[in-house]
């Protein structure tokens, strides 16, 4: 029997507001912008169907609130197997600043040719794809035959649909969805996974400024 798994990216963080400079935000805590707290305030208007009783979430606070904002009152299930790829040693710097500081490292990931590439003290791409696939295999164990919330972050669900697609773990850049947006996979009983649907905006037009607005007022 085939399980259906919505894999819902967390809402904009503050992390993407620098526009060249972000950070490297795995692991560590980043607070939600207001365009991010904009999209909450939308995606509580959102249906996103029948679904079942359960949302499984990553444990990172950004990725709980997006699952709190599109449960509709169902109990979350905190997964730390959801997480974002660890940074390790890097983790909450800004990107021109690991650029700067291990340009050989910085080289080797923008190649996106060695799956085993990790940051000093963090995970490779290749354990963290088997990471999340597992997760979500485990999930639809547990729900075969039903519809089920996953909030997480871009990384995995770029290793997903990247696994799907026949791409290497190291092509990180890759299948990256939108803040809040859906992407729709299919896992079989065998843990075969398709993707149905990718990058589906479910919060279209949300814009920072109208954060700036619900906050003021």
């Amino acid at each position: 029997m085939t399980t259906t798994l919505l894999l819902l990216r967390h809402a904009h963080t503050e992390a993407n507001e620098h526009g060249s400079t972000p950070r490297m935000a795995g692991w560590c805590d980043i607070p939600l912008s207001d365009r991010g707290e904009a999209q909450l305030d939308a995606l509580r208007r959102v249906s996103l169907g029948e679904l079942a009783p359960l949302i499984y979430s990553s444990t990172a606070p950004r990725a709980t609130r997006t699952a709190a904002a599109a449960g509709r009152g169902r109990r979350i299930v905190p997964l730390r197997s959801l997480r974002e790829i660890s940074c390790g040693e890097v983790e909450g710097w800004l990107v021109t600043d690991v650029a700067r500081r291990h340009p050989d490292l910085w080289r080797r990931n923008l190649a996106q040719d060695d799956p085993d590439f990790g940051w000093p003290g963090g995970e490779s791409y290749r354990k963290f794809r088997q990471r999340v696939l597992r997760a979500l295999r485990g999930i639809a164990a547990r729900h075969c035959g039903e519809r089920v919330l996953v909030t997480t972050h871009a990384g995995a669900i770029a290793q997903v649909v990247g696994h799907a697609k026949g791409v290497s773990a190291a092509r990180w850049e890759c299948y990256r969805p939108a803040n809040c947006s859906v992407t729709t996979v299919e896992c079989d009983e065998d843990g075969t996974i398709r993707v149905l649907d990718f990058d589906r905006r479910i919060v279209p037009g949300v814009t920072a400024a109208a954060g700036a607005r619900r906050r003021a007022g």
